[in-house]
């Protein structure tokens, strides 16, 4: 049991090195930072997240995972999270039909362009969500070989260039589908 949380003592000092600099994380239509998110994440409750900040701090939520469970806010943030996650792939999955079933019917080129463009964003957020945890495992793998190698710093550096850039990636894919799901919908 000690090495387990040596190892993740290591892996957030590891990270508390990280520049990822400036992601776009947002709450209550607020920018913050990195920081400021990890101790929102430790000493408050989320609640009333809207649909681009759940599936951002769904990102990060599971990017922290393996260091923050010691906080009993960040298991209950946790666990608000994972439930939203269940309600964001539903809201997915709906869009997903509407918008087939309205590609049945349209005749019009450029709505059948635009419906595809959406059905596509929405198919990438849905296979993101899903690869989240993943993705948030292979960083802690690739920390932890710098770690066990003692690389030097350039190892680390290209970890956090990677990391950013994918992260960047992400949360513009989810700000796209946020603008489609975001608003409220009714199954026929």
């Amino acid at each position: 049991m000690t090495n387990v949380v040596e190892v993740n003592a290591e892996l957030e000092n590891a990270y508390k090195k990280f520049e990822l600099g400036d992601l776009p994380i947002f709450l209550n239509t607020e920018k913050i930072s990195i920081r400021k998110l990890f101790k929102i994440l430790t000493v408050s409750e989320l609640s009333n997240l809207s649909t681009v900040e759940a599936m951002n701090f769904y990102l990060y939520c599971q990017f922290f995972k393996n260091r923050l469970l010691y906080s009993p806010f960040f298991q209950k943030n946790l666990a608000y999270i994972d439930s939203k996650l269940i309600e964001l792939k539903n809201r997915i999955n709906g869009w997903l039909e509407k918008y087939e079933k309205m590609l049945k019917i349209t005749k019009s080129e450029s709505d059948v362009t635009w419906l595809d463009d959406n059905i596509n964003l929405l198919i990438d957020g849905r296979e993101a969500l899903n690869s989240v945890p993943g993705r948030c495992d292979y960083y802690d793998k690739k920390v932890s070989a710098y770690l066990a190698r003692q690389a030097d710093n350039k190892f680390l550096q290209d970890i956090q260039s990677e990391c950013a850039a994918e992260f960047i990636q992400l949360s513009n894919l989810f700000s796209e589908i946020g603008r489609i799901i975001g608003r409220e919908w009714e199954q026929d």
